[in-house]
């Protein structure tokens, strides 16, 4: 997955904590729930583009974006990446109109993550690096991620999630070290940004239980040191913790926060075993 995408992708999660936050909609009643609201929406679609432009597309737009289709990243994981993004951002989205506008249409928050994600595969594609293309299959991930929302909106029982996780913890200190020292020294790309994807990976669960899970990963086999076209799978089981613990703890403080994170995270007691391709 693009490198910002996947920082946008964090801060949204970050930010999507507060959608279960109390606090901020009674600070909200005394300053003003839709300048909040305008605030937020202004941060990521005029923050978010004038930053990326200072750090992601340093070289500006010229490059006529249909001339530039082209499939730069073909691993599932990376598909994966788009379609929690998808899912995330649309809900992120419908909660900012939800508490802020009053409005609880899901096709205006739908429509707004589609534009977002789409700009970003055009800004990619008109970026003179060409450094990325518009990918269609990047386009057709996020756009599945919107409908998955969707069908969540329409039938909340479904016990299906779709979340984002670390697989290699030893390794992240490197990855954190590695966008410190892009932005330190603004180059132009992430040095070995293709061994981000072993880094993380992405879960596709089923619970059958209240708590318990399963399901599949996708990752990046990181076995000669650094992930080359080498899709990686797996099958996981946990125990959802975050989310027993925001019912346990639910009688004494509400902190559905946990919720959220724990339907976008996967940061559970759990197990997964790897199948390694063989070439």
């Amino acid at each position: 997955m693009k490198s910002f995408v996947k920082i946008f992708a964090g801060i949204i999660l970050i930010s999507s904590v507060a959608m279960g936050s109390q606090e901020l909609n009674a600070s909200t009643e005394k300053t003003g729930p839709a300048v909040v609201g305008v605030g937020l929406l202004a941060t990521e679609f005029i923050g978010g583009p004038i930053f990326a432009s200072r750090y992601w597309w340093q070289d500006g737009f010229g490059v006529n974006p249909f001339s530039a289709v082209f499939e730069k990243e073909h691993y599932f994981e990376d598909k994966a990446w788009h379609f929690w993004t998808g899912d995330i951002l649309t809900q992120y989205h419908y909660w900012i109109f939800k508490h802020f506008f009053g409005d609880e249409r899901p096709y205006i928050s739908m429509a707004l993550t589609f534009i977002a994600l789409t700009a970003v595969e055009i800004f990619d594609a008109s970026d003179f690096q060409r450094k990325w293309g518009f990918s269609i299959m990047d386009e057709v991930a996020n756009v599945a991620g919107i409908g998955f929302w969707y069908t969540k909106y329409r039938y909340p029982s479904i016990p299906v999630d779709v979340r984002i996780g670390v697989r290699r913890w030893n390794a992240l200190d490197r990855y954190v070290e590695r966008i410190t020292h892009y932005y330190k020294s603004k180059r132009k790309y992430f040095p070995g940004h293709i061994d981000n994807y072993s880094i993380f990976k992405v879960e596709f669960i089923v619970r059958p239980k209240k708590y318990f899970y399963l399901g599949f990963s996708s990752s990046l086999d990181d076995t000669n040191g650094i992930g080359i076209d080498k899709n990686l799978f797996g099958v996981t089981v946990g125990f959802d913790i975050m989310r027993f613990g925001a019912d346990k703890l639910s009688k004494w403080r509400d902190i559905k926060f946990l919720r959220t994170l724990s339907r976008y995270t996967a940061l559970d007691l759990q197990f997964t075993y790897w199948f390694k391709r063989q070439d």
